[in-house]
């Protein structure tokens, strides 16, 4: 995170939009960059949450770390990651950002 490019001062996580892999079946170019809109928004919306909340998403679901090394990683209890990637994936949920990117 130290190495990423930094936009108001959060890491900027937007070009990762670009990097993943399109739902089978869209081969139409609107309908892919549709796709790509909406995963730099929700890239943009990691980057937002707290440093705590982001290190568990990003390594629990998008590096696709297994849950029980994930406390290990950051140094915090598994209860505490469990109830941090929760209040996550709630707010990513209500921003409309998590239906078709984590799930």
């Amino acid at each position: 995170m130290a190495r990423a490019d930094q936009r108001d001062g959060h890491p900027d996580l937007r070009h990762a939009a670009f990097c993943t892999t399109a739902p089978a079946g869209i081969t139409d170019l609107t309908e892919r960059i549709a796709h790509i809109d909406t995963m730099a928004r929700f890239f943009d919306a990691v980057a937002r949450l707290p440093q705590d909340q982001m290190d568990v998403i990003v390594l629990r679901h998008l590096c696709e770390v297994h849950p029980d090394a994930v406390p290990g990683i950051v140094g915090l209890t598994p209860a505490m990651t469990h109830s941090l990637d929760r209040h996550a994936r709630g707010l990513l949920k209500s921003l409309r950002l998590l239906a078709d990117t984590l799930e």
